[in-house]
């Protein structure tokens, strides 16, 4: 398996948040350009409401929750990076 097939296996149909804001993750796509992985991601009860994150190689899958519980999907912005904190 390689990198690419281990992010998508870390985070599709993963649940994001608790409750009724919660939501499921798909998966649409993982790329690795240059230094990063750009993976592409879509509320899976709603296509309409995607996101491209630009993830480190250092990062984890527990990161990139992290992150997505953060951020405001009805005003994010073109791509989210995503990395490794210290």
């Amino acid at each position: 398996m390689n990198v690419c097939d281990s992010w998508f296996f870390a985070l599709d149909e993963r649940r994001v948040g608790t409750g009724p804001e919660s939501w499921l993750i798909h998966v649409t796509a993982v790329r690795e350009i240059g230094d990063y992985y750009w993976i592409q991601l879509e509320e899976a009860d709603n296509p309409t409401r995607s996101v491209v994150l630009r993830v480190t190689d250092d990062a984890t899958a527990d990161q990139v929750l992290a992150t997505l519980m953060m951020i405001d999907s009805e005003h994010v912005a073109d791509f989210v990076p995503v990395s490794h904190a210290a």
